[in-house]
């Protein structure tokens, strides 16, 4: 069955492509959630409504397929101005 990991930071993403080389890796990246309970970022924030779908469609392909070497990695990409560094 497929990992789903949660990272956050550029660091961390590099140790779960470390941690899972020769893995199959599905990467998708948002940007974090601020302390008002939402993403700075626009976009993450009206596709909230269809990224559980997206992910749980993903992860039901991915355990399907027989891919038991399938890692989800959900990226989350810092504060603002982390983002457009």
């Amino acid at each position: 069955m497929a990992q789903k990991l949660h990272v956050e930071g550029y660091d961390e993403l590099q140790k779960a492509l470390q941690d899972n080389q020769g893995n199959m890796i599905f990467v998708l990246f948002t940007g974090s959630v601020g302390a008002g309970g939402q993403s700075w970022c626009p976009d993450c924030v009206k596709g909230t409504v269809y990224e559980s779908s997206w992910l749980a469609v993903s992860l039901f392909l991915i355990h399907y397929s027989n891919a038991s070497n399938s890692v989800f990695l959900h990226g989350l990409i810092g504060a603002l101005q982390i983002g457009f560094d």
